[in-house]
């Protein structure tokens, strides 16, 4: 009998050690797996939780500015920040930070919607500094031209986070490239995910919408006639929703589609008389 019981245990003990090898009982594996998240890592990322102060909750001001929460001007949600500055001297800025933890080696996508409401004398930029342990391992910068842009556009690009680094703190900025520099700028849906996918457009899969009978959100629409937008759950060929452009009794050469304007450029869809939009690429 007590023989029988230590070729048990002997038996278990071996079973044990080779689980462990393989990870199956190895919490920090498992932990390690689980972590790595597709989902936007930054906090009220839309700027749509207001806070007591004059910037959205989760996000701190930088530099000498004015900050204000808009919702004239937003391209997703109800709210967006709002950014002014006035006679900056050279190379100094104003904006909106938020720190977040993030794992080494991870690829990841950055971007985030603005709109130039006037610039002069200064540039956008989404910025992103990488630290360890309080110092700085890399940055990495994204620069919208000089100019105003009268629509939102999406900013932003792909990487990979630094070895060793732990944490990013992320900026939407005014920065002067001259002295005097001034500007106002809208910063609304700032992403910053883990990711292997290159594609630069904001919410390609329109599965993010702020009302049903609308546009989704970050896309803009152009027409010469009279269509209905609305987001829909079926049909959708991914994600969980697509847009839908209705229209009827459309003249010749009449058109109704939405847009996204990137740095890059544009991506369109043109509706004729009804379609399903659904996954864009740039």
């Amino acid at each position: 009998m007590r023989l029988r019981i230590k070729k048990k245990s002997i038996v278990f003990l071996v079973l044990c050690l080779f689980l462990n090898m393989i990870g199956i009982l190895n919490p920090d594996v498992v932990q390690a797996d689980v972590s790595i998240s597709t989902d936007n890592l930054i906090v009220n990322p839309g700027f749509e939780v207001a806070s007591n102060g004059n910037t959205a909750a989760n996000w701190d001001p930088q530099g000498v500015g004015i900050f204000t929460i808009t919702n004239s001007l937003v391209s997703g949600g109800s709210r967006a920040q709002k950014i002014s500055i006035n006679n900056l001297p050279v190379n100094q800025f104003a904006g909106v930070s938020q720190a977040i933890a993030v794992r080494s080696g991870q690829p990841y996508m950055m971007n985030g919607r603005f709109y130039v409401e006037s610039i002069n004398n200064a540039k956008v930029q989404l910025y992103a500094d990488f630290f360890k342990e309080g110092a700085i391992v890399d940055s990495k910068v994204f620069d919208l031209p000089s100019q105003s842009t009268g629509q939102f556009v999406t900013l932003g690009g792909n990487g990979i986070v630094p070895d060793e680094a732990t944490t990013v703190v992320i900026y939407a900025l005014i920065r002067s490239t001259s002295d005097n520099g001034s500007g106002i700028l809208m910063a609304d849906n700032v992403s910053f995910k883990y990711t292997n996918d290159s594609n630069l457009i904001a919410n390609a899969d329109y599965d993010k919408f702020s009302n049903t009978l609308a546009n989704s959100d970050d896309w803009d629409y152009t027409t010469s006639y009279n269509p209905t937008f609305s987001s829909v759950a079926y049909p959708s060929l991914s994600g969980a929703r697509a847009q839908k452009i209705s229209i009827s009794s459309l003249p010749v050469n009449g058109y109704a589609g939405i847009f996204q304007k990137n740095k890059t450029g544009f991506r369109k869809a043109i509706s004729g008389q009804r379609c399903f939009v659904d996954r864009e690429s740039l």
